[in-house]
């Protein structure tokens, strides 16, 4: 692989999703490599120079809305669990005893 080449199409690329996505960021989901032993369907927010060189590299894709949306309740879920475990173990009462 030809790195200047490569770097030339990354760049490109990123200006693209400059273009499309002014917050900075952007969902992209892997694809199936089983080369790089990567499985597909994971979606990840990266900035738009690490979706560029993934998008290049074709490991990943831009995601769709419905997997952004399935993401996001992914999170959502996790947060409701880890709040909940947070919210058990804070309310426990401490209870020492002392032999004399």
């Amino acid at each position: 692989m030809d790195l200047k080449a490569f770097r030339r199409d990354v760049l490109k690329k990123q200006g693209e999703l400059e273009a499309a996505y002014p917050s900075g960021y952007v969902y992209i989901t892997t694809v199936n490599d089983s080369q790089r032993q990567i499985k597909a369907g994971t979606v990840s927010e990266v900035t738009l120079q690490n979706a560029a060189r993934h998008l290049c590299e074709r490991t990943h894709e831009i995601s769709t809305p419905e997997e952004i949306a399935a993401y996001h309740a992914r999170c959502a879920e996790a947060r409701a669990t880890i709040s909940a475990a947070s919210k058990r173990h804070t309310d426990r009462e401490l209870r020492i005893s002392v032999d004399r």
